[in-house]
This record gives C-alpha cells, sequence and structure tokens, in this order.
C-alpha cells in the first residue's frame, strides 16, 4: 500500500531529476553551438595574387576568421574522390585568394556523417576565391599533416561572402 505522501516526493524527486537532464542537454547543445568544426590554429596564412599575410594567434582578427570559417560548415559536408598534389596546393595558393590553418599540435576533425570520418591533421587549407566564375574548389577543405596534404578533401562547404571580405580587407 502506498501512502499520498510517498507517492508526492517520488513525483517531485522524478520531476527534478527530469529537468536537470533537460538542462544538462541544453548545457551541452550550447557548448558544441560555438565550439565549431576548427579549433583556433597558431598562424592563419592568407594567399593572395601570389603575396601571403601571416596572422598570429595573438592579432584580434584570427577570432574573426576562424568563427567565420566555421561557419561554412554544414551538415551535407563529404569527402570526394580526388587526388591531391603539392603542385595543386601551390597552385592555389598562387592564383587564389586562399587561407591555410596552421596547427604545431595534431588536432582531429570529428565530423561524422555523408562518407566523412574522423581524421587528425595540423594543416587545413581552404581555397577562397578563384579567377572566373565560381568554382565548386572554393568550396572544399583540405587537409594534411606537417609533409604533405591528403587525397580526399571534404567539399560541400557553404561559400561565404563575409569570409571573403574579411580576407580582402587583411591585403
Amino acid at each position: 500500500m502506498v501512502l499520498r505522501g510517498e507517492t508526492g516526493v517520488k513525483n517531485r524527486i522524478l520531476l527534478i531529476l527530469v529537468f536537470a537532464f533537460i538542462f544538462q542537454l541544453c548545457l551541452i547543445g550550447c557548448y558544441n553551438e560555438h565550439r565549431g568544426c576548427i579549433d583556433i590554429p597558431d598562424k592563419i596564412i592568407v594567399y593572395s595574387e601570389g603575396k601571403q599575410k601571416v596572422i598570429k594567434k595573438s592579432d584580434k582578427k584570427m577570432d574573426n576568421i576562424v568563427k567565420i570559417t566555421n561557419k561554412r560548415f554544414n551538415p551535407k559536408v563529404l569527402n570526394i574522390k580526388k587526388d591531391v598534389s603539392e603542385e595543386l596546393i601551390n597552385k592555389r595558393k598562387n592564383d587564389a585568394l586562399s587561407i591555410e590553418f596552421i596547427y604545431i599540435q595534431e588536432h582531429e576533425m570529428d565530423i561524422i556523417g555523408n562518407g566523412v570520418k574522423p581524421f587528425r591533421y595540423t594543416r587545413l587549407f581552404f581555397p577562397i576565391q578563384m579567377e572566373g566564375p565560381r568554382n565548386e574548389e572554393e568550396c572544399f577543405m583540405y587537409y594534411g599533416d606537417g609533409r604533405k596534404y591528403f587525397d580526399n578533401p571534404m567539399a560541400n562547404l557553404y561559400y561565404n561572402e563575409d569570409l571573403v571580405n574579411v580576407l580582402w580587407d587583411l591585403k
């Protein structure tokens, strides 16, 4: 036989546990939303018209560039089958507005889905704006280690005009 008082206490405890669980989920959701896919690099190199500009971690502009770059990721990113050579990367460094994120420590990208599996990297390279009409490669992200960039880059990132404007303003 259950007394009314016991049922009321059990219901209150259950209600408190449910609210505590919901509160934790909200905190986790907020944390992940602001974290982004890419961590702050040790430096960013902006390539434009054959020239380069290095942005150090202490530069205020670094946070803004990383924040806008993180907005380019979406649930539909995927890996594409494409051979990547140093010649290709160097060509993009010379003929496109592009950025390279350099990390001293190895990082892991943990986007999963559409054939994308977690991978480790110390360099990320983004062609941002190329000569002529819009090019699908402007929505690629190449990743690599200290020696080379790997085949099968990520594709289908959002194009972001704000990032283009911020990078052109750095010239």
